[in-house]
C-alpha cells in the first residue's frame, strides 16, 4: 500500500476520469466500494429519452439502473437494418431470460415496459402487421415467465420484489418512417382516430371473469368505427380498407395483452401499473373505450394513466427511489398563466391540473396547489408556465404583455425559493405560438428569463420537451428523483452529483438550446430549418439521402463520412447558431449560466451545496436518424480527474500518489495495488482513494489499450480488440472499457489500431 497523507474515512464511489503512465492510454474508472440500491429496467426502446435520461436521474438519486444489452430493446425503422434477431424490434426473449438473470443475481426491483417485452418497442406494440386473435403462445409464455418475477414471494409469504409495469394506451396515428407509412398516413390515422365514438359503459363486474372481459373487447373492436349516433366514421382515400383492418387488429391486441396480463398476474399489492395514453387528445376519440376497459379490468391494482408515454421511465423511476428512500413529499404546484385548467396541448388528456395531479398521485406524494391544500407546508414546489388564455390573439401585444407577466411572475418564485433554498422544479408547459412572439419577435420568453435571472444550477427539474405531458414526467421524475436522495442520505457522494449535474446539462441542452428553438419554423438557425434546407435531408431520416446514392456508404456506415458529416454541423449548429451574437440559448450559453452557479448536494434539515464543474458537451448524435432524437455525451471535467499526462511507468507509487495529491489539491491520497502486490504503474485493479474539499472519492484505475489485463497495451490486446469488434468473443465490461483506446465510447477497429501504433513506438 502507497499512502500520502491523513487517511479518509468512507469509500464511496466516483465516476473519475484519469491518464495512465503510458503514454498512449487513458484510465477510467469502473468500479464502487460499495454496493448502491439497484434496480432492472427494461426500456421502451433505446431513444434518449428513455435511456440517457433514465441513467443519469437514476445516478444522480444514488441507484445502479442496469439495462439489457441496447441490441434487446433497440428499435430500427424502414431501411436502418435490423437487429441480431432479424428484425427491426427488441427481443422478448433475450429480454426475458435477462431478467430472470437479474433476479438469480438477487435484484429485487423492477421497472419494465411491456411494450418492450410483448411487443419489442413501442413502434412494435402498433406494428400493423399484429393479429386480432389474442396473445399468442409466445406471448403468454413470456407473461407466464414475468408473472414468476413479479408474484414471487419469501417464506414469511411476503411479495420478494418490488415491480413497476409500464404500458400504453396505443396511439391514434401510425408511425412515420416504418412499415412504409409516412406524415400522410400519420395525418389520416389520427383524423379518423380522434373523430367520436360510441361509448360503452363498464364497471369491474362486468369484466370480472374471463368471458365478460372477453365480451367487452370484442365489443370494443366491433364498434372501433362507429359514432356516436351508430353511423359508420369514414377515412381518408389515403388509407385502404386492408390499413384500416390492421389498424383496428393492432388495437385489439394492446387489450388482448392486458386480459392476459390480469390472468396470469395476483400480485397487486407491490405491483404499481403506469400507462402513458400515447399521441391522445383531449376529444372523445378511439382510445376512450380502451381507457374504460383498463380502469375497470385492472381496478384492484396501482394504477396511473397520464399522457406522458415517452417519460413514464423517468416516473416510475422517481416512484422506485421514493420507495426506497421513504421519502413521501407534500409537492406545491403554483401555475402561472390563466390556463391550468383546460387541456394544455392537442396531444393531452384532462386538464393541465388534472394531468400534475396524477404524476404527484403516482409518487405517493400529496398534491397542493393555491386552490387545494393551501394550508399544506410543502416540501418542494413545481411552477408550471401555463398557454395564455383562448379568447387572446397570441399575436397581438394584450397577448404579449400577459404571456410576459406570467413569465416575470414565474422567475420572481423561481428566484424567492432559490433564496431560501426550497427545493424548486420548472415545466414550461405554454405553446407553440407563444414561441412565436417570444422567440422570432424577440419579446422576453421564459427560456432567456431563467438564463439570464435564474441561478438554474439549483433547481432540480426543468423541461420543455415536446408534449406538456411528458415536459412534466421529465422534470418531475429527475426533479423529485435528485429530491429523494437529498433529503434522505448524507449527500456525499461524489458519482451522484457527477450525474445530477450530466442530468441537469442534458436537460437544459436538449429543452432549451434544442426543443425550444424547434418550436418555431420561422427561425433562420432552427435545427429543422438547417437541416432539411442547408443539409439537404428529409423531415424524418437525415441520412436518408446519403444511404440511397452512395453505395459505399450503404455497404460500409463506419468508413464513410456522412454520417460525421451532419453529427459534426449538427454539433456546430447547437453550439453556435451560425450566428452566436444573434443566438440566444446556444449550448455554450446555457453551459456559461450553469457553470457560474451552485447545485445541490444535501437538503433537508441540512443543506449543502457545490460549484458546478467544468461541463463540457461531444457527439451530438440523431441515433433513430431523426431530428426529434437527438443527444450528445456529457463530460464533468473537474470530479474526472482529468489531467494531461502522469509520469511514465516505472514511477514509484509514492511518487505517483504524491503526484495525485498535488493535481488534486486533496488532503489525502491512498493507492492499493491487486492483491497488495509491488505498485508498478497505474493498471487494472489498482484503487486509488483521494479526499478533495473534505469528501471522498474513489475508483479503480483501468488503461484503456491494456484489454488482457496484463498491465501492458501490446499486440496481444489489438489481436482481442478485433475478437470483440468481429464478434468471435464478448467483452466483459472491463474489457469493454479498456478497448475503448479512443475514448469515444465504443471499441471499434480504429482502437486496435491506435493500440498496434503505440506498441510499435
Amino acid at each position: 500500500m502507497i499512502r500520502v497523507g491523513k487517511r479518509g474515512t468512507a469509500l464511496l464511489l466516483s465516476l473519475l476520469l484519469l491518464w495512465t503512465a503510458l503514454p498512449f492510454a487513458t484510465v477510467t474508472t469502473v468500479a464502487a466500494e460499495e454496493p448502491l440500491p439497484y434496480l432492472a429496467y427494461v426500456p421502451i426502446d433505446n431513444r434518449p429519452v428513455g435511456v440517457d435520461r433514465v441513467k443519469y436521474a437514476a445516478a444522480a438519486a444514488g441507484f445502479d439502473v442496469q439495462m439489457p444489452d441496447e441490441v434487446l430493446y433497440r428499435t430500427l425503422l424502414d431501411g436502418q437494418g435490423t437487429n441480431p434477431n432479424g428484425t427491426g424490434h427488441g427481443d422478448g426473449q433475450g429480454i426475458m431470460t435477462w431478467l430472470e438473470t437479474m433476479e438469480a443475481n438477487g435484484c429485487d426491483l423492477y421497472i419494465i415496459h411491456l411494450d418492450q417485452l410483448l411487443s419489442g418497442g413501442l413502434v412494435g406494440s402498433r406494428d400493423p402487421d399484429n393479429t386480432s386473435g389474442g396473445a399468442n403462445a409466445e406471448e403468454c409464455a413470456l407473461l407466464g415467465r414475468l408473472a414468476a418475477i413479479t408474484d414471487k414471494k419469501k417464506a414469511n409469504g411476503e411479495y420478494e420484489n418490488r415491480v413497476c409495469l409500464i404500458d400504453t394506451v396505443m396511439r391514434l396515428a401510425s408511425t412515420g418512417g416504418y412499415k412504409g407509412l409516412e406524415l400522410p398516413e400519420y395525418n389520416a390515422f389520427r383524423a379518423y382516430a380522434e373523430k367520436d365514438r360510441k361509448l360503452f359503459p363498464v364497471s369491474v363486474a362486468d369484466v370480472a371473469d374471463w368471458d365478460g372481459a372477453v365480451g367487452y373487447i370484442d365489443t370494443v373492436y366491433a364498434n372501433y368505427n362507429v359514432a356516436p349516433d351508430g353511423s359508420t366514421i369514414g377515412y381518408s382515400d389515403v388509407l385502404t380498407a386492408d390499413m384500416m383492418q390492421r389498424y383496428h387488429n393492432a388495437r385489439r391486441r394492446k387489450l388482448d395483452l392486458l386480459h392476459w396480463l390480469r390472468m396470469y398476474m395476483k400480485n397487486t399489492e407491490t405491483t404499481t401499473l403506469i400507462f402513458g395514453i400515447d399521441d391522445a387528445s383531449p376529444k372523445v376519440t378511439i382510445q376512450n373505450n380502451e381507457l374504460a376497459f383498463i380502469r375497470a379490468l385492472l381496478n384492484d391494482y396501482e394504477i396511473y394513466l397520464s399522457p406522458d408515454t415517452d417519460s413514464s421511465g423517468l416516473m416510475a423511476l422517481a416512484r422506485c427511489v421514493c420507495d426506497h428512500y421513504g421519502v413521501r413529499p407534500t409537492i406545491r404546484v403554483r401555475y402561472f398563466g390563466d390556463m391550468a385548467d383546460a387541456a394544455a396541448d392537442g396531444f393531452d388528456v384532462g386538464t393541465l391540473r388534472e394531468n400534475m395531479r396524477t404524476h404527484v398521485a403516482s409518487l405517493q406524494a400529496t398534491y397542493a396547489d393555491e386552490r387545494e391544500n393551501t394550508s399544506a407546508t410543502a416540501d418542494m414546489e413545481v411552477l408550471v408556465l401555463t398557454r395564455i388564455a383562448e379568447n387572446h390573439d397570441v399575436r397581438n401585444n394584450g397577448a404579449s404583455a400577459a404571456y410576459e407577466q406570467s413569465i416575470r411572475a414565474l422567475a420572481d418564485r423561481a428566484k424567492a425559493n432559490i433564496a431560501s433554498d426550497v427545493p424548486t422544479i420548472v415545466v414550461d408547459a405554454s405553446n407553440m405560438e407563444n414561441f412565436y412572439f417570444s422567440w422570432v419577435k424577440g419579446l422576453p420568453n421564459l427560456q432567456e428569463t431563467l438564463l439570464s435571472e435564474v441561478e438554474i444550477s439549483k433547481l432540480l427539474g426543468y423541461s420543455n420537451w415536446n408534449t406538456v405531458g411528458n415536459s412534466i414526467g421529465i422534470a418531475m421524475g429527475t426533479g423529485v428523483s435528485r429530491y429523494a436522495y437529498l433529503v434522505a442520505t448524507d449527500g456525499d457522494n461524489a458519482a451522484a452529483d457527477v450525474a445530477f449535474q450530466q442530468s441537469m446539462t442534458y436537460s437544459f441542452i436538449k429543452d432549451i438550446t434544442y426543443n425550444a428553438r424547434n418550436k418555431e419554423a420561422d427561425f433562420e438557425w432552427q435545427f429543422k430549418y438547417w437541416l432539411k434546407y442547408k443539409a439537404g435531408w428529409n423531415d424524418s431520416n437525415f441520412y436518408a439521402q446519403m444511404i440511397a446514392h452512395d453505395q459505399d456508404y450503404k455497404l460500409d456506415w463506419e468508413l464513410c463520412g456522412g454520417e460525421r458529416y451532419v453529427n459534426n454541423e449538427l454539433e456546430w449548429c447547437m453550439m453556435w447558431g451560425g450566428d452566436p451574437n444573434a443566438y440566444s440559448g446556444c449550448a455554450g450559453q446555457v453551459l456559461n449560466v450553469l457553470m457560474s452557479g451552485d447545485y445541490y448536494t444535501k437538503l433537508g434539515s441540512t443543506v449543502k451545496t457545490a460549484d458546478v464543474d467544468t461541463i463540457s458537451l461531444s457527439r451530438f448524435r440523431l441515433p433513430w436518424y431523426r431530428l426529434f432524437e437527438v443527444t450528445f455525451d456529457v463530460t464533468i471535467s473537474e470530479s474526472l480527474l482529468s489531467a494531461d499526462r502522469i509520469a511514465p511507468s516505472g514511477q514509484s507509487g509514492e511518487a505517483y500518489a504524491a503526484w495525485l495529491k498535488a493535481k488534486l489539491g486533496a488532503s489525502d491520497v491512498t493507492v492499493t495495488a491487486p492483491g497488495g502486490g509491488a505498485f508498478k504503474f497505474v493498471g487494472t485493479g489498482y484503487h486509488v482513494v483521494a479526499t478533495v474539499n473534505g469528501r471522498v472519492q474513489s475508483f479503480t484505475a483501468v488503461i484503456r489499450g491494456d484489454v488482457t489485463g496484463d498491465g501492458y497495451a501490446n499486440t496481444s490486446d489489438v489481436r482481442r480488440v478485433l475478437e470483440g469488434v468481429l464478434g468471435q468473443k464478448t467483452f466483459t465490461p472491463a474489457e469493454q472499457a479498456a478497448a475503448d483506446a479512443d475514448g469515444n465510447g465504443e471499441a471499434s477497429s480504429s482502437d486496435a489500431r491506435e493500440i498496434l501504433q503505440a506498441s510499435i513506438l
